[in-house]
């Protein structure tokens, strides 16, 4: 088989609709198999119940930005005259010089023009790509209150949710035949890690998702990075080497359990048989003493001796002696 036919055979696998393959095929964006699975994800935006998000994550290098200029540009764009995109990312610099490489390789064959100094590129049907950028968290508020189709954001884990939250208030629309939604790229860590990890991972992991869909990026979906950039990843250690090389979003950068593995120390349900200990599932709790009266400690409890402690507390409490103060952190 010829490119196109290898293609062709991938999207159709991956669930793209046969409009969208067709769009990709004249733009000549040849994507691979992860990223066919994140544009058939994005076109279930469309339908009434379908999700509003969609999220693209994990290591480095798996093509997660190639795709999102190739899904808004070659198909949202494409099949909705005047639809108007905002692209956002932290540095400005590096986003216009890396939009700018993309829109070269990605649109020669759709008609349009580009304008470098306003960060603006315009489609023969009037659809629109912004190129935004923050330095700082509060460069976003200079876009609340304005209207877009489609919010593309890459790096997202460089946000706190409250400013995810407030770019979100953005998608809105007039078009009738258009439904908003927001695309997100990002690896593991930063600011953001644990909003995003709740927001897209879990659900997917737990297979729950309902108004997002995500979608995990790995360094081998893409095949066309070099040898020696697979090299660098596989030489970086602890956190960096799990989130950068495997995706991985049990990353711990600065927490308690540095070595938890979801495939190792979570089960999906309890096993049943003689061969399970039910001692070793036991829910368990840090508690901290400070020692106000008495030296501070710490120490390991299970869930059964957490009762105990609010036992003695509420004990305590009711006859107006004053209880050691605590803080528990549960996992």
């Amino acid at each position: 088989m010829n490119e196109r036919d290898v293609f062709v055979s991938a999207a159709v696998a991956a669930g793209c609709p046969e409009d969208q393959v067709r769009r990709f095929v004249t733009a000549r964006t040849w994507l691979q198999a992860r990223q066919l699975a994140a544009s058939a994800a994005a076109r279930l935006c469309d339908l009434p119940d379908g999700p509003t998000a969609i999220g693209y994550g994990g290591a480095r290098g798996g093509g997660k930005s190639h795709w999102m200029l190739a899904q808004l540009g070659a198909d949202d764009c494409m099949r909705v005259p005047g639809l108007k995109c905002l692209l956002l990312r932290r540095v400005g610099k590096s986003n216009l010089e890396a939009f700018e490489d993309l829109r070269r390789r990605l649109f020669t064959r759709l008609p349009h023009e580009f304008s470098a100094f306003r960060g603006i590129l315009t489609f023969a049907n009037g659809s629109r790509i912004i190129a935004g950028h923050f330095q700082n968290e509060k460069d976003i508020d200079a876009y609340l209150g304005l209207e877009y189709d489609v919010i593309a954001v890459e790096e997202a884990t460089t946000l706190t949710s409250r400013k995810f939250q407030d770019i979100s208030t953005c998608c809105r629309t007039s078009k009738s035949n258009w439904r908003p939604r927001i695309y997100s790229t990002t690896n593991p860590g930063g600011v953001g890690h644990s909003w995003y990890r709740l927001k897209f991972v879990l659900p997917m992991l737990e297979k729950r998702e309902t108004e997002t869909r995500f979608i995990a990026a790995r360094v081998t979906d893409n095949r066309w990075n070099n040898p020696e950039y697979v090299r660098v990843l596989e030489n970086l250690s602890g956190w960096q080497k799990r989130a950068w090389l495997d995706g991985n979003w049990d990353i711990a950068a600065g927490q308690y359990f540095t070595t938890l593995r979801r495939d190792v120390h979570v089960l999906d349900s309890v096993p049943e048989g003689p061969m399970f200990d039910e001692n070793r599932a036991v829910e368990w709790f840090a508690a901290m003493d400070y020692g106000f009266r008495e030296g501070r400690k710490t120490e390991p409890n299970s869930r059964a001796q957490k009762k105990d402690y609010e036992n003695e507390y509420k004990q305590k409490t009711s006859q107006g002696s004053e209880p050691s103060r605590t803080v528990e952190h549960e996992h």
